[in-house]
């Protein structure tokens, strides 16, 4: 923002919020207009950002403030008690530039403009977020999205603390608006996408919304979401600063991210507190997680049934002993050890919070062993869906799981079917699907969230990264 006065009069003011801070379509940002019983009376105008701002500082100090400047004038009639530029407070001080003011706010400051004045008081009201009591621990602690909207934007905002953040509210007809927003950076997020998001956001209802009906399947054969969930602030905050739409709900523990890509259903929590070097190591570990769990069980089938040639003989004869006796062709053997895999998964999300989800994964474990010794299925489709479902661990997006569980199965299919080339068939199918799959018209493979379609917006995207030294991108 380049260096501007501070607007001596509040309708200039209104005027440079709208255009700085994208005033008043802005969820969270608070506006208090205020009339002085001064001589002369005066007129002042209260900015911070809810959440950001400790609302008790901002009722004690800067009402502090203004009570003594009432009680200044008061005390000398006459005397124009706005020309002081050193408050009689070790915390808050005066600031003339425009810039230099928004950006104490976004970092969670208190800004008192009085009219006629060219000088704005700033008042260190900043909240210090904690994280909250009753989350799981991780090293370094981390925040996670809560049910309070206002809560969840000052996540949001702390971590970018960009004047461009936008928190568009969502009008619906018959509702309260501002329960759920469009967050995004102004600049940053194609504006097409922003239009396709804002039209799914507002076409379900809030109690939609609070069920999870927003993230549903894609509308083209629902093999991708339409939309990524994530409680971690640091992921959304990433995500925005590369081009992508949030919307947050009040009511809900998490916010959605469109469009949906690769790198995005890839990307871990902890990847913006480590080195770069590493992280790059751990996104590669799950991109080989992730093509394990989806060719895994598929190339036992293949092997099994086409192959025998490709493994090692002992390997072969050893196999071949142990299944001597097996009354089920390896494919259903396989299609029982996924069905278990699915129950064990489901019965783990419907316990009560009193159970361990560690019950249903040893349950499942000795209904496996008992399969095993009882020899209805072999020890191999046994050892590799436990390994598989060791390794999905490694994958911290459900939504990935999803995707991949869908291709795995039909991958399942081509091996039974053909061997290797059914599963090569498969991969150029889901290659193509995935090449001309868009999200929110986003090709899935796109790096960030904006559209190839705009090369003046990716240019301007580049422009602004450089200016901020942002060479990192989305991990």
């Amino acid at each position: 923002m380049p260096a501007a006065p501070v607007p001596t009069s509040t309708s200039e003011v209104y005027a440079a919020l709208k255009e700085a801070l994208h005033y008043p379509d802005n969820v969270g940002l608070t506006v208090r207009h205020l009339r002085l019983p001064a001589e002369p009376s005066t007129r002042v105008l209260m900015l911070y950002f809810a959440g950001l701002a400790d609302e008790a500082q901002v009722r004690d100090r800067a009402f502090e403030i203004l009570e003594g400047v009432v009680l200044t004038s008061a005390t000398a009639p006459g005397k124009n008690v706005l020309l002081p530029e050193t408050p009689a407070s070790a915390w808050a001080h005066t600031e003339r530039e425009l810039p230099a003011v928004i950006g104490h706010v976004v970092r969670g400051e208190t800004a008192l403009f009085f009219d006629g004045a060219r000088h704005v008081v700033v008042v260190e009201t900043a909240r210090h977020s904690e994280h909250p009591a009753g989350t799981a621990q991780v090293y370094p602690p981390r925040d996670l999205f809560s049910r309070h909207l206002i809560g969840n934007l000052a996540l949001l905002r702390t971590r970018l603390r960009d004047p461009h953040l936008v928190a568009e509210p969502i009008h619906r007809s018959g509702e309260e608006p501002g329960q759920t927003v469009l967050v995004y950076i102004n600049g940053r997020a194609d504006p097409e996408v922003l239009r396709r998001v804002r039209e799914r956001a507002s076409s379900f209802g809030e109690e939609r919304i609070r069920q999870g009906h927003l993230a549903g399947p894609h509308a083209r054969f629902g093999l991708i979401p339409a939309m990524v969930e994530t409680r971690w602030p640091d992921k959304a905050a990433t995500a925005l600063k590369e081009g992508y739409v949030a919307v947050l709900a009040d009511q809900v523990y998490m916010t959605w991210l469109a469009p949906v890509t690769a790198p995005l259903l890839l990307y871990g929590p902890m990847d913006e507190t480590i080195a770069r070097p590493i992280a790059s190591v751990l996104r590669l570990g799950r991109l080989f997680v992730a093509i394990t769990v989806l060719v895994a069980m598929p190339t036992i089938v293949a092997l099994m049934n086409y192959h025998q040639e490709m493994m090692p003989t002992p390997f072969m004869l050893a196999l071949a002993a142990v299944r001597e006796n097996s009354p089920l062709p390896i494919l259903f053997e396989v299609m029982v050890v996924e069905g278990l895999q699915e129950l064990i998964r489901e019965v783990g999300f419907h316990l009560p919070l009193r159970i361990s989800p560690g019950t249903a994964v040893v349950a499942g474990i000795l209904l496996m062993l008992v399969l095993v010794q009882s020899g209805f299925i072999g020890p191999l489709p046994g050892v590799v869906s436990a390994a598989m479902a060791f390794a999905t661990t490694g994958i911290q997006q459900y939504d990935t799981i999803y995707v991949l569980r869908l291709w795995r199965l039909a991958m399942l299919f081509g091996a039974g079917a053909l061997g290797f080339y059914g599963m090569a068939v498969v991969l150029f199918f889901m290659a193509v699907y995935l090449y001309q799959t868009d999200s929110f018209g986003v090709p899935f493979i796109s790096e960030t969230g904006i559209r190839f379609s705009a090369p003046e917006l990716v240019s301007s995207w580049l422009k602004r990264r450089k200016e901020h030294g942002e060479v990192r991108h989305l991990r």
